[in-house]
């Protein structure tokens, strides 16, 4: 009997896409977790020209030795920020997810700010990577609990939901998110509702 859950009523779409901007940027109309909170200054800026290069193309697949080469950071570290966000097919890596052209549709004053945003970042990350190539070695990652804190947002479980979400898929769309936050809450709720019988 289903008669002890409680309805749980999901955010709207601008209600979610106001909690994932804090801490995911938009690749393709697929939500992907903000490299700064994974990494240190000099790889977070890395894994965003993997992932504007990822942008540029979705047939044309990234190899990794030229990324390593203008990163100088180790095959083994751009092997795995290539995974996150990434899969390999035959000879190259092609972004995980596919463009999500149904939210870059339906929000299209979203996609125009992530849009532009990556044209700057662009920019800005080439720059920085040339000018710390060199002492890019001496750096270590900084992955720690406190970056999925770094945040405050009114549903901290939600927040927890997505994090989740986004750590297991590495990049997903607002739908895909929605639908998966909704079960996984069904779920929780589901056994709770157990648990009391």
């Amino acid at each position: 009997d289903q008669s002890g859950l409680q309805a749980y009523e999901f955010p709207s779409d601008q209600e979610l896409i106001k909690i994932l901007s804090q801490f995911c940027v938009l690749v393709s109309g697929n939500w992907v977790y903000k490299s700064e909170l994974l990494y240190n200054e000099y790889e977070a800026c890395c894994r965003d020209l993997i992932l504007v290069l990822l942008q540029r193309d979705e047939t044309v697949g990234l190899n990794r030795e030229p990324i390593r080469v203008a990163t100088d950071l180790p095959q083994v570290k751009v092997t795995n920020i290539l995974h996150e966000v990434a899969s390999y097919k035959s000879t190259a890596w092609y972004p995980k997810f596919p463009a999500d052209r149904l939210f870059l549709d339906k929000h299209a004053t979203e996609a125009a700010h992530w849009k532009n945003y990556w044209l700057e970042r662009e920019k800005i990350v080439v720059k920085y990577i040339r000018d710390h190539r060199d002492s890019s070695m001496s750096t270590s990652t900084n992955i720690t609990n406190n970056s999925l804190t770094c945040t405050t947002i009114s549903n901290s479980q939600l927040q927890l939901l997505v994090t989740f979400i986004l750590k297991i898929y590495g990049a997903s769309s607002l739908v895909e998110i929605s639908n998966l936050c909704t079960y996984l809450q069904l779920s929780l709720n589901t056994s709770d509702a157990a648990d009391d019988l």
